[in-house]
């Protein structure tokens, strides 16, 4: 298990080139464009959600991950939450593969499981650099363009994610 801290902002515009011409002011590493699609799920009534959960299954180049995000806090825009990423087989959400010490006492892990339902989709293009803005210190900067869609109904996604790596917050 590690702890994600990152920053997000949300872009009303295209901003490639100023995100482009910013990256270059520091060392960096272009780690290239991939196409990413997300599937996001709970149960219908939110028992993850309701015990500070996010999960979703990312599909990368025909492969699936799952994703636990836990609980944690903002301050100033700066997220910081427990984050597990485990390989699965599908694209469907296998709880059982998390760590045992990551569920609340006395939930019921087979009940969870079998009640799952996809809630949202998010399809996008991401374009991604890992810098180096200081000795010691690493961000990956990520660029994603795309769509959120849920029922049919959608809405643009564009938004700039900083996620530091390696250093201190």
């Amino acid at each position: 298990m590690t702890t994600e801290i990152e920053l997000k902002f949300i872009a009303d515009t295209d901003i490639s080139a100023a995100l482009s011409a910013w990256v270059a002011t520091f060392p960096h590493q272009s780690l290239g464009d991939v196409q990413l699609g997300n599937i996001y799920f709970d149960t219908p009534d939110r028992q993850l959600r309701n015990a500070g959960f996010g999960l979703r299954i990312r599909t990368r180049d025909g492969q699936h991950e799952q994703t636990i995000k836990g609980k944690g806090g903002s301050v100033a825009g700066l997220h910081q939450r427990l984050e597990v990423n485990l390989p699965v087989q599908a694209p469907w959400p296998q709880l059982a593969a998390f760590p045992a010490d990551l569920w609340p006492a006395g939930v019921d892990l087979n009940a969870w499981q079998a009640a799952l339902q996809p809630q949202f989709h998010t399809d996008f293009q991401r374009q991604a650099w890992r810098l180096q803005p200081a000795n010691g210190v690493e961000i990956e900067v990520a660029w994603d363009r795309g769509r959120i869609t849920d029922n049919g109904a959608g809405a643009p996604i564009a938004e700039v994610e900083l996620e530091l790596i390696q250093g201190p917050a």
